[in-house]
């Protein structure tokens, strides 16, 4: 679906709208102010609902859902080619996938239950790992002036892959976050 976007600062609705609740009783239900009434209730919750779907969804479960991000219209459809597919926002997906511990340098995995094919374009990858104090928490991919230290992080067709160059088998918790597109 497309949106038409009034502002550049993001999806606000006012908070000052107010309805006469004397008005709305005095009405008459069969008069022509009732059904504006109705009209100018159906028109609210109608902006109250576009504005809530095009909200993040702060939710992150363990398998796909769906975010509510919408990525900019596929260039390749610009209305100038044969393609007959519309040009739309392109919806994102999410899936949060637990690691566990970090490895003492070497590779970690997890499935991520994710039909990976060529219609799969990712938009974000990252996570955060903890030690079992939780007094430290480092983010993933972890970047430092030492190469030794470093932590790649990557998805491949069936796993979630941490790669650690040092022993990072202090950090007892990894959450690893994917985001992508579906065509």
């Amino acid at each position: 679906m497309a949106f038409n976007f009034d502002s550049l600062y993001g999806s606000n609705l006012g908070t000052t709208r107010k309805f006469n609740e004397q008005r709305l009783r005095a009405a008459n239900i069969n008069s022509e102010q009732f059904k504006d009434i109705i009209a100018e209730l159906g028109n609210a919750f109608n902006d109250i609902l576009l504005q809530l779907n095009l909200k993040e969804t702060g939710y992150y479960p363990l398998d796909e859902f769906l975010t509510n991000q919408q990525f900019f219209i596929d260039p390749s459809l610009d209305g100038y080619t044969s393609n007959t597919q519309t040009p739309e926002f392109r919806p994102v997906f999410r899936t949060t996938v637990n690691v566990g511990q970090l490895a003492n340098t070497g590779s970690v995995t997890a499935a991520h239950n994710i039909d990976l094919t060529a219609s799969v374009i990712g938009t974000r990858l990252y996570g955060v790992a903890s030690n079992t104090a939780k007094t430290s928490f480092i983010p993933i991919p972890y970047v430092t002036n030492t190469l030794t230290e470093q932590i790649k992080l990557e998805v491949n067709g069936t796993n979630v892959v941490v790669t650690s160059y040092d022993d990072k088998t202090a950090y007892t918790n990894c959450v690893v976050v994917f985001e992508y597109m579906k065509f």
